[in-house]
């Protein structure tokens, strides 16, 4: 009787184990590791696509139609994936949201009026700053 007990015991143990593996798991370090995906591809993004965003109105309009088609989508993808992390401070979920705001921003400006071309290189250059600070980026 006490070794059926002992083996219950032993397997129930195991699944609430395996149960708060997966809800930490599920909850908490996939969404981490999704959002840190999701700052890699921004990251790579802000990068690739310096020379239209520093520069709005004198690349090809193709390549800045597709620089804000996709600084859009990561904006929408950026926020969604911090809104999927539910342990998280809300002070740095705000700042997250920025990111988002942000790049949104700079791929608004790439379709806006061309009479406003400066004024949106230099305010590209601020939100891409601070898209950096906010991402810990070391440059």
């Amino acid at each position: 009787m006490a070794s059926l007990l002992t083996a219950t015991l032993t397997v129930s143990l195991g699944v609430v184990i395996l149960l708060l593996y997966q809800i930490v798991l599920k909850g908490w370090i996939d969404p981490l590791h999704e959002l840190n995906r999701c700052s890699g591809e921004v990251l790579h993004s802000l990068i690739q696509y310096e020379d239209v965003y520093s520069h709005p109105g004198t690349i090809a309009n193709q390549r800045t139609l597709e620089a804000s088609h996709k600084l859009r989508e990561q904006s929408a993808q950026f926020c969604a994936t911090v809104y999927a992390v539910k342990f998280m401070p809300h002070k740095r979920k705000k700042e997250l949201y920025k990111v988002s705001a942000n790049l949104m921003n700079i791929s608004n400006s790439l379709v806006g009026p061309e009479n406003l071309v400066d004024v949106f290189a230099e305010a590209n250059q601020r939100w891409r700053d601070e898209i950096y600070k906010i991402l810990k980026m070391p440059f």
